[in-house]
């Protein structure tokens, strides 16, 4: 499969040098693009801005989460980051694209190479960013520090931010341009969703590979987990199962679904309250991928009813 090139734009996208922020020489006109006096933003950089917490999982994550008055700042700075014009290769945080676009990149009998970043966000440091505005932005250095300031937490990006995502992508753009020049001139095709960077071919050098991690050490970052999957064999990309043909769920997805469904069962015959939305969210996910669960969803839905089939 050739390599995909090109930019794709939605209409209300535009080119880096139209952002209102590129070029920004005055902390006051900074402050009035988020409707605040610099009196405001001063009370801000004062505050205890975050909620940190850690979610229980398989392996612990620690969320560093912007308390109200922060996460509004944050929320406007998104909406003004996520219309610069995005590359093919991304699909994540872009109206459109999907993780299910990502995995459909490498339909096809074809070798696949996944890598991930290491602890992307811990690892996107306030000199990662201050350089970004800096250096791309062309902010003032007054201006460049402020927003460094704004945006981080305890030296890095926060794990929690909603403009977390943007920015990760933004302050290394030109690693993952690197890495795509790289792929297009090898007639690879790359694609990448937040963290993950997903590689294939009829066939991935050996060579393009340390290549490709010499790009990520030179920006300062790690790689890990690297996954390597033969032409014939079933590839898991981005929580999707591809195949030479097509796309389809994988079966630890359909599990939790028929666990739902046995969980709703046993709520209906106790008496007990019927919980639907963590069901339907994972039967949601499930027709994106294959649209063959529209039944599968009416029917979690008559035990509302409390009705049993």
């Amino acid at each position: 499969m050739p390599a995909r090139k090109g930019r794709s734009r939605h209409p209300k996208s535009y080119a880096l040098n139209q952002c209102a922020l590129y070029k920004l020489k005055n902390k006051r006109k900074f402050a009035s693009l988020f409707g605040l006096t610099l009196a405001d933003l001063d009370g801000l950089l004062e505050k205890d801005n975050y909620r940190i917490f850690h979610i229980a999982s398989s392996k612990p994550r620690l969320v560093e989460w912007p308390k109200p008055h922060l996460e509004r700042l944050h929320r406007r700075m998104l909406s003004l980051l996520q219309r610069i014009e995005t590359p093919i290769y991304l699909h994540s945080g872009v109206k459109g694209r999907s993780y299910i676009t990502n995995a459909r990149q490498h339909i096809g009998l074809l070798e696949v190479v996944k890598i991930d970043i290491k602890k992307f966000y811990p690892s996107t440091t306030s000199l990662h960013i201050y350089k970004y505005f800096h250096e791309e932005m062309l902010c003032s250095s007054d201006v460049a520090g402020l927003i460094t300031k704004l945006l981080t937490y305890d030296n890095h990006i926060p794990t929690g931010s909603c403009v977390s995502q943007q920015i990760a992508f933004l302050v290394h753009k030109g690693m993952f341009d690197e890495m795509q020049a790289l792929s297009i001139h090898h007639g690879i095709t790359m694609t990448c969703y937040v963290d993950d960077i997903t590689f294939s071919a009829s066939d991935i050098p050996a060579a393009f590979l340390n290549d490709i991690k010499k790009i990520i050490r030179k920006t300062g970052l790690k790689h890990h987990k690297e996954r390597r999957y033969t032409k014939i064999r079933p590839k898991l990309i981005t929580g999707v199962i591809v195949t030479d043909t097509g796309i389809r769920v994988r079966n630890k997805l359909l599990m939790k679904i028929h666990d739902g469904f046995e969980s709703l069962r046993a709520a209906v015959k106790s008496g007990e309250e019927v919980k639907l939305d963590s069901l339907l969210g994972r039967i949601n996910a499930a027709n994106e991928i294959s649209g063959d669960f529209t039944g599968m969803k009416r029917r979690a839905k008559r035990y509302e009813e409390l009705k049993v089939d």
